[in-house]
């Protein structure tokens, strides 16, 4: 029964006008329940400016808050009274996440402004992303984990979990309860809010949103015609050497040296690290085996290596530090990282990939088909080019002496494939 009701007053609250020009002070507030994120309060109050209706239909509410933002409330009340009037019968005051006070001031929500700045900037997780009529491109979702500002019309970039990037446009925003707002900010509750979005055709469902800025902001950023747009360095180096063993031949054709200007004006929803020099490989993939071959174990473990099967993957990974703590955890987590996975560098390196494909002419048509096709099993004796295969980041300092990589469970010296070069 309890769902039931909360359904039939989220209805409500979306059906319901709006309340304009309203001002109560709280007198008593008792608790009257919870659910999720929605707090119920039994309370008495006083009118301060304008009127309330006392219709029972529930009115979209805020309590301004000493850091100039503002909580989301309903009030339903049964007492129709004028300014200077108190509540006879006990209203309901329901809340988004947050607890009121007696002495407090809800009010009609021009009441209480939210300074949105200009120059802004959204980051925050979304949820299960649902298609609204038969557009596939306008889609829904709640989202969680806000940070920043955002307003309708505002363009968000965002990666979803399977790695694919999108943009869309801010069409709508709603609060749990049917309140449209024209625009959101950091503190407002995890899945109370509604972003409807006009995408490009990217699933936005388990995404991050990295940043958003207004479209005239956007284009405010954009360098005067006729001025120099900043360019990532590239530098290709041929190497054509083999790492070879039993069931897989890797002909690395190319290493391109890759130094991304941080000015280029790129969406970075990663930091990057653009004190490290870094090397896309170009290389052919070949099958040896009368077998499918998952070759994804090489392409992780690929990287810079020593002949005593040192690998350059330190620099970058994300378990490193648990070398020097005593932490247990940590220290298991560094081990398994680098006798199982080879390092996990490749994290990070995810931003710079994108970075440099955004360089390749025509690489969705071009290039994609076979980036894909080494990420699948690859047919028994068949082999696939990629010119962005995999990569690696290293500091200039660094002494390169050799390629590698390695096969089986655990790292085994004897199981390395490795070739040195000298660039």
């Amino acid at each position: 029964m309890r769902t039931f009701y909360f359904f039939l007053f989220f209805l409500h609250a979306a059906l319901s006008a709006f309340s304009q020009g309203t001002s109560i002070e709280l007198i008593t507030v008792k608790p009257a329940g919870y659910d999720g994120e929605v707090k119920y309060f039994e309370i008495t109050f006083k009118v301060i400016s304008g009127k309330v209706e006392g219709t029972g239909t529930p009115l979209a509410m805020a309590i301004p808050l000493p850091d100039k933002t503002k909580a989301f409330a309903y009030l339903i009340a049964f007492d129709p009274l004028s300014a200077g009037k108190t509540s006879v019968s006990p209203a309901q005051l329901n809340t988004i996440n947050y607890i009121p006070k007696a002495g407090q001031k809800v009010v009609s929500h021009e009441l209480a402004p939210v300074n949105i700045p200009d120059k802004r900037s959204l980051q925050c997780k979304t949820g299960y992303a649902y298609l609204l009529d038969s557009d596939d491109k306008l889609l829904t979702v709640t989202i969680q984990e806000i940070k920043g500002h955002a307003k309708i019309g505002d363009v968000i970039h965002y990666v979803n979990d399977r790695g694919q990037k999108g943009s869309g446009t801010i069409k709508d925003i709603e609060i749990k309860g049917g309140y449209h707002t024209d625009y959101l900010f950091e503190g407002i509750a995890d899945q109370a809010v509604t972003l409807k979005v006009y995408t490009n055709g990217v699933d936005l469902s388990n995404a991050s949103v990295g940043t958003n800025l207004p479209s005239s902001d956007a284009a405010a950023s954009k360098p005067p015609a006729g001025s120099p747009v900043a360019r990532h360095k590239t530098q290709t180096i041929t190497v054509e050497k083999i790492l070879e063993n039993k069931d897989v031949r890797i002909t690395v054709h190319n290493l391109i040296k890759f130094n991304p200007n941080p000015n280029a004006g790129d969406f970075d929803l990663f930091k990057v690290d653009y004190t490290m020099d870094y090397y896309i490989v170009d290389a052919t993939i070949e099958n040896k085996t009368d077998q499918p071959l998952d070759a994804g174990d090489y392409l992780l473990r690929f990287n810079f290596f020593t002949a005593n099967g040192k690998s350059a993957d330190d620099f970058l990974r994300v378990f490193r530090s648990g070398e020097n703590t005593n932490d247990p955890a940590r220290q298991d987590a560094n081990k398994v990282d680098v006798s199982i996975f080879g390092g996990t560098s490749k994290i990070p390196l995810a931003q710079v990939m994108v970075k440099y494909i955004s360089t390749l002419p025509d690489y969705d048509t071009r290039y994609k088909p076979q980036t894909e096709a080494i990420n699948k099993p690859i047919p028994a004796r068949q082999k696939i080019r990629s010119v962005n295969a995999t990569l690696m980041g290293v500091p200039p300092s660094y002494t390169i002496e050799g390629l590698g990589t390695w096969d089986g469970v655990a790292f085994d010296k004897k199981k390395l494939m490795f070739v040195p070069i000298k660039l």
